[in-house]
């Protein structure tokens, strides 16, 4: 169909993410909070300034686990796992 490279692109890049400690089970929990908070798809939701991740960066263990990671979807096994994003 003509249309369909447009809907390939208009997917989510996230589709079949992992949390960082499924690809590295030795990660800190605080800081997979800290890297999907970067990463939150809503910009409301991420850090609003460089200053905001820092103080969580440097504070670890003041870190608030929201479980981030059980929000990601699990990866599909479909032909769209396999359409890089650009």
């Amino acid at each position: 169909m003509r249309g369909e490279p447009l809907r390939r692109h208009e997917r989510p890049c996230n589709r079949g993410s992992r949390g960082p400690r499924n690809i590295n089970p030795e990660l800190n929990l605080a800081l997979e909070e800290v890297i999907l908070h970067a990463l939150e798809r809503d910009p409301r939701k991420r850090y609003q300034s460089a200053a905001q991740m820092k103080r969580d960066l440097d504070n670890l263990e003041g870190v608030e686990i929201t479980h981030r990671d059980q929000r990601l979807r699990a990866p599909s096994r479909g032909r769209a796992a396999a359409t890089p994003c650009s």
